[in-house]
């Protein structure tokens, strides 16, 4: 059980702990761009030879990214509206 479940904490406790949680994420994504970042920028001026072990490194790296932000191409929401009816609420961002 982690102290977030803990019934006996705090909620100023479990929102810091949350928000902790957050910008771990948020660090973690920056870090697997930056190296995505590199990898773009050697893309001129590496050997052929050199290609796949650089193209399995971003597509490693993108996975990671993905895990930490995930891909928000569809997003649905549903809330109570007013007498209790559902009211959904979609997004769908399509690549151009």
């Amino acid at each position: 059980m982690t102290d977030i479940d803990n019934k006996s904490v705090t909620a100023a406790y479990r929102r810091k702990a949350i928000r902790q949680e957050e910008l771990r994420g948020k660090l973690r994504a920056r870090a697997y761009l930056r190296l995505l970042e590199r990898i773009a920028a050697k893309a001129t001026t590496i050997k052929p030879e050199e290609v796949p072990a650089y193209r399995l490194r971003a597509d490693i790296y993108m996975k990671l990214l993905n895990k930490a932000l995930p891909d928000q191409k569809a997003i649905e929401q549903t809330h109570q509206g007013p007498g209790g009816a559902p009211i959904v609420i979609s997004s769908v961002d399509a690549k151009l």
